[in-house]
């Protein structure tokens, strides 16, 4: 017989291979900083991934490159959570 439970722990609304980037931790508000060929492979390729995993948490980022001539370039971002303007009647 069916029964109604007091909580359960949903998991994440995607089922197949597990994320590559921890998202819940990267897109809490903090300012976060990455490292080409250290935390992600490609830049421009992760910051595209960025906004995709931002938009499906319903959050937008803020990002910007940072080019080193010393060193590999970073990306340091920061995400907020988006709020949907009312509209008016």
């Amino acid at each position: 017989m069916a029964r109604k439970l007091r909580s359960y722990q949903f998991g994440s609304r995607h089922v197949g291979r597990p994320a590559l980037y921890p998202w819940d931790e990267w897109l809490d508000g903090s300012i976060v900083e990455v490292t080409e060929g250290e935390d992600v492979p490609n830049i421009t390729n992760f910051r595209s991934t960025l906004h995709q995993a931002a938009e499906r948490n319903n959050k937008s980022v803020r990002s910007r490159r940072e080019r080193r001539s010393d060193g590999p370039d970073r990306l340091v971002f920061q995400a907020k959570r988006r709020y949907r303007k009312q509209v008016s009647s």
